[in-house]
């Protein structure tokens, strides 16, 4: 990601109950000049994939120019098998899981 500015906020996200921060990657293409930010999102049994594509042009030694092209936000993807924590924080209250889990 190209400023913390920008990541701060899905990290933000991952901390919230129930949702959490699965990968989060930036590939910067030399040759063509390009980057793509991508991030995964889940929760519970699905995941959330979206992306973000950029070119740059090199300005001096110590500066680029950005130019961002595209967000994609890939539908949803259904987990094979449901991750459920034992328990979650709420408000500063915890939750246990345990039931809903014995009904999975």
């Amino acid at each position: 990601y190209t400023a913390y500015s920008e990541l701060l906020p899905l990290l933000a996200v991952g901390s919230t109950p129930l949702l959490k921060v699965e990968k989060i990657t930036q590939a910067i293409h030399t040759r063509s000049q390009t980057v793509e930010n991508s991030c995964t999102l889940s929760s519970g049994f699905l995941t959330f994939p979206f992306s973000a594509s950029a070119s740059f042009e090199v300005r001096s030694p110590s500066r680029i120019q950005v130019q961002f092209k595209e967000a994609t936000f890939e539908p949803p993807e259904i987990k094979s098998r449901f991750d459920l924590p034992e328990s979650v924080e709420v408000f500063g209250q915890k939750i246990t899981l345990s039931p809903v889990q014995q009904l999975l």
